[in-house]
């Protein structure tokens, strides 16, 4: 009866002991694989953190502030959206194009090392520079006809398309035209719609160079 007794305890205490360990090893799947919500506090990997687990052709989704922001993956559409503001404070780079639904707005320096196409022209501006020179037509212009001078402008070459705003001309005189046919220079012509003869004064004119 004792060797009964002893043998019953034993049992049991081998059989609490199983399922004690049972349990455990449910509770520490459940924690570790995470198939549905769970609070917790600062939660850190050393590895890599799947979202979505082997479903490869779903949206997932991360949410932030009681679930007011989010990270989500749009699987249909292959892109990540984010419902606020993105602060990068360094590089951000893309392999591929960088497009905005708003306002692109570039608060400090910006450098393109590529071409740059605005709307959907075919032509591609590579270069874009300005600055400001000295403009002086020499004599006097005679009514009704039309004079050029030439301008210092570092950083121009032949074949720029160029865009140049006058600072002053006298009534009588108008713009005409503006190019560059060799390096560092712009070439700028004037016409006097008058039939009186009128001297230019020689004033700083500001210019813009488009380089394809």
């Amino acid at each position: 009866m004792k060797n009964f007794i002893k043998d019953h305890r034993f049992l049991t205490g081998l059989l609490s002991v199983f399922i004690s360990v049972f349990l455990v090893s449910i509770v520490a799947y459940g924690a570790t694989t995470i198939g549905d919500d769970i609070e917790t506090g600062i939660a850190s990997t050393t590895g890599a953190v799947l979202v979505g687990g082997d479903v490869g052709d779903d949206d997932d989704i991360i949410y932030f502030d009681a679930s007011e922001e989010n990270l989500t993956w749009d699987n249909t559409d292959t892109k990540f959206t984010l419902t606020d503001d993105l602060d990068i404070t360094g590089w951000a780079s893309t392999t591929s194009e960088l497009n905005t639904r708003g306002t692109l707005h570039v608060g400090g320096a910006a450098s393109i090392d590529g071409a740059l196409t605005i709307g959907t022209s075919s032509v591609s501006i590579a270069k874009i520079i300005g600055g400001v020179c000295s403009v002086e037509f020499v004599g006097t212009l005679v009514g009704n006809e039309a004079t050029t001078s030439l301008c210092t402008a570092t950083g121009v070459v032949a074949g720029d398309r160029i865009m140049v705003t006058p600072f002053w001309l006298e009534d009588g005189l108008s713009f005409q035209a503006a190019s560059s046919t060799a390096a560092d220079t712009i070439r700028i012509a004037i016409w006097n719609s008058s039939s009186s003869a009128i001297t230019a004064a020689a004033w700083n004119w500001q210019w813009f160079a488009f380089h394809e």
